[in-house]
């Protein structure tokens, strides 16, 4: 546990700018793109965070209703719940968000299925654990199962019965790769980018923004790599199915896991408490809100240069605010099925009628 008081929180180191718990990040349009910079002069500027995120007590004033998965109510503004599948077919690839292996858990498949999408090729084009990286790697090869073959196979039967359409083609990218382990070319364990980023407690600031900036170019290269393979298969005739980028909303590295875990273990909690001795939910979630905002900002960029194309980044921060946050959030990385409900219903306003 660290004596930062709020207003000194996270600063630039050059330009000594500090950021309160509860504040975001000025001076970067989320669709304009960016990163934190290291100038002689500030460029960020400590302004109200969004309505009803409140870092320290984790609180909103207007706490949304909690439902399970599949129960879905009129009262959620979102008329009488869909047949299954009569909304059409949703695509989607990436990580466990889209699809998690634990049956129990729950993941946007569940959540859209429930809103009356057709998710059924999900569990064939996702993966537990899945970074950008290892995706932007995958070849683009019809022939082997995955989202390039199931897109093959959803072109070719809407060019024979337009109903079977894909409604759009759900990307859901870069959650894992912020802990992520990688081997050198000499098979040496490289620390996770998150050691990189999150300083010690004591530091003159809690993020180095020279390593946050390097991790956040690298991740918009490999979006880059991935969405101009995904783009060669989303066209048909002059119809483009919409890609979908979804952004993640801010998690509390508490260290929980899908069973306990050692401190030193855990996702999140392993470096920036354990390791670098910040409180997990305070100055941890003031951290993380840093971290996924600014991919926030890298993902709508990209997506403003591929407007042509139809891509589209689907803001989700903020709507998880329950007041225990724990109500919203299953472990360190993946929310509850009533989470899941709520970005749910978030993203549905992304998605094409």
């Amino acid at each position: 546990m660290t004596d930062n008081t709020p207003g000194h929180v996270l600063k630039n180191l050059d330009a000594g700018l500090s950021l309160e718990m509860g504040d975001e990040i000025a001076g970067h349009d989320e669709d304009a793109g960016g990163g934190l910079e290291n100038d002689d002069e500030p460029v960020l500027e400590a302004v109200p965070a969004e309505p009803g995120l409140a870092l320290v007590a984790l609180a909103a004033d207007d706490e949304l209703a909690t439902h399970g998965i599949g129960t879905l109510a009129a009262t959620d503004g979102l008329g009488e719940v869909p047949a299954a599948g009569s909304l059409g077919l949703l695509l989607g690839v990436g990580d466990s968000w889209i699809r998690n292996i634990d049956p129990d858990t729950a993941d946007f498949a569940d959540a859209l299925a429930a809103l009356g999408y057709d998710t059924s090729s999900f569990k064939r084009t996702s993966g537990e654990g899945l970074t950008l990286r290892i995706q932007a790697a995958v070849p683009a090869d019809v022939e082997q199962p995955g989202i390039y073959q199931e897109l093959r196979y959803a072109i070719d039967a809407a060019a024979h019965d337009v109903s079977k359409r894909p409604k759009a083609l759900l990307v859901s990218v870069s959650g894992n790769d912020i802990h992520a382990t990688t081997d050198d070319v000499n098979g040496n364990t490289q620390p996770a980018p998150l050691a990189k980023i999150v300083l010690p407690a004591g530091s003159a600031a809690m993020i180095n923004a020279s390593e946050l900036n390097k991790f956040i170019d690298v991740l918009k290269g490999e979006l880059i790599v991935l969405l101009e393979k995904l783009l060669e298969f989303t066209k048909e005739d002059n119809y483009h199915i919409p890609v979908v980028l979804h952004g993640y909303d801010y998690p509390v590295p508490d260290g929980r896991n899908y069973q306990p875990v050692a401190p030193e273990d855990s996702w999140l909690y392993s470096v920036i408490t354990h390791q670098c001795h910040y409180d997990g939910i305070t100055e941890g979630r003031a951290i993380m809100t840093t971290l996924i905002y600014q991919l926030n900002v890298m993902m709508a960029g990209v997506a403003s240069t591929y407007a042509a194309q139809h891509v589209i980044h689907a803001k989700l921060t903020g709507t998880l605010q329950a007041v225990n946050y724990k109500d919203d959030w299953m472990n360190e990385l993946h929310p509850t099925n009533s989470g899941f409900v709520k970005l749910g219903n978030a993203l549905r306003k992304f998605l094409p009628p």
